[in-house]
């Protein structure tokens, strides 16, 4: 009996293992098919999540811009269409296409998109310009390299009037040379213009403790591509509200819904500028225009506890 069963053992004995083995090998191909799924359907998830987040009208209300993905679905342009007067009026022809090209500030970022000053710029077009529309192409987190990526796609979309760059916030924050922040900027505003559109450069700033060499510099740049464009420009566009606040979200870098208004107070003055040369069909060449929304030089620095608030 002894010897039958040593001889049954070995056998015995080997069967587990086999199955074991069996057992290793279906888990590890069902974890290689698995993964191959994932891979398959990874495209299809992110398909889907970017075209849900672009029906929504929302935005986050926390969280800092740059922390977000950089979106890079360059075509999908959210129009912005006045409440009254939004058909085209060929009779007076006032009608308009602006179009914005911004980051978070522009983007409506922790707000309804409809309450941010985009949306309210369509509505005040429409009640002067009958028969205009805006385009808000903005992107929270955008740069300028992404903006002069995308803007080659945005004026061959509509026959664009005036061009509102409202870029380079991101940039400094990120510490990107200022040499190409100029560049960009300055591509931008010439491909605007080369579109027969008026280009509005709207300025950032940023905190102090980037120092004052790079601060400056990053201040300079926007002049400078101002002076050597012809562009007018605002250069701060958050000087109106930037140093309250109360107008400011809790991360003290994006406007509440309540300054959104006067975010739009800040920029219309050169935008009707320029509404008002495009309607009269000025063929003047595009003369350096500086808007200064203080009683102090506009050449000067803002304020440094102002620049706390930078998109």
């Amino acid at each position: 009996m002894s010897s039958l069963a040593e001889k049954i053992h070995p056998i015995v004995a080997r069967r587990p293992s086999r199955w074991r083995k069996r057992r290793a090998l279906s888990a590890s191909l069902a974890k290689y098919l698995f993964a191959a799924l994932v891979c398959l359907l990874n495209p299809l998830i992110a398909s889907a999540a970017t075209t849900i987040t672009t029906a929504n009208p929302a935005t986050p209300a926390s969280g800092a811009e740059h922390s977000q993905p950089e979106s890079r679905d360059l075509e999908r342009f959210a129009e912005v269409t006045p409440d009254a007067g939004s058909s085209t009026d060929a009779s007076t022809g006032l009608g308009l296409t602006v179009l914005v090209l911004g980051d978070s500030i522009s983007a409506a970022y922790g707000i309804q998109r409809s309450n941010g000053w985009v949306a309210l710029l369509s509505d005040r077009l429409a009640k002067h310009y009958p028969g205009s529309r805006v385009i808000n192409a903005s992107v929270s987190g955008e740069t300028t390299g992404g903006g002069l990526a995308r803007l080659p796609t945005a004026l061959a979309a509509a026959d664009i009037d005036v061009v509102v760059i409202e870029l380079g916030g991101n940039d400094g924050l990120r510490g990107y040379p200022t040499a190409t922040i100029e560049d960009n900027l300055k591509a931008m505003v010439r491909l605007s213009q080369n579109a027969g559109a008026k280009a509005l450069l709207f300025g950032m700033q940023i905190p102090p403790n980037y120092g004052p060499r790079y601060t400056q510099a990053f201040h300079q740049a926007f002049h400078d591509v101002a002076s050597q464009t012809g562009a007018a420009l605002l250069p701060f566009f958050l000087e109106q509200v930037a140093v309250n606040p109360e107008l400011m979200q809790r991360d003290g870098i994006h406007p509440t819904a309540e300054a959104q208004a006067l975010l739009l107070d800040t920029a219309w003055p050169l935008i009707d500028a320029a509404a008002v040369q495009m309607t009269q069909g000025s063929s003047a060449p595009e003369q350096p225009t500086l808007l200064s929304l203080t009683k102090n030089s506009s050449d000067a620095p803002a304020a440094q506890d102002s620049s706390d608030a930078t998109p």
